[in-house]
C-alpha cells in the first residue's frame, strides 16, 4: 500500500491512501527523512520513503502547474 504525506499535525502524519482517503499515521513510525509530499510504501507494518514514486509525483505536479500558469 502506498500513501502520500499531506501534512504533519502534532505527532501524526496525515496521509492520503491509494483510494484518496485520509489516514493518520504516527510520525514516530515513519523514516526520519519523511516530509510533506513524499510517497510512503508500507509493507508488513513498516514504512519506507519511495524516492522514485515521489520524484514521479513531483514531476507530474510540476507539469500540471506549468499547464495552468504557463
Amino acid at each position: 500500500m502506498n500513501y502520500t504525506i499531506d501534512r504533519f499535525e502534532g505527532e501524526f502524519a496525515l496521509c492520503e491512501d491509494e483510494s484518496g482517503a485520509l489516514v493518520s499515521i504516527p510520525a514516530r513510525e515513519l523514516p526520519p527523512e519523511a516530509k510533506e509530499g513524499d510517497i510512503l510504501s508500507e509493507e508488513n507494518g513498516r514504512y519506507t520513503c519511495n524516492a522514485e514514486e515521489t520524484r514521479k509525483r513531483r514531476e507530474m505536479m510540476k507539469k500540471r502547474l506549468e499547464g495552468l500558469f504557463g
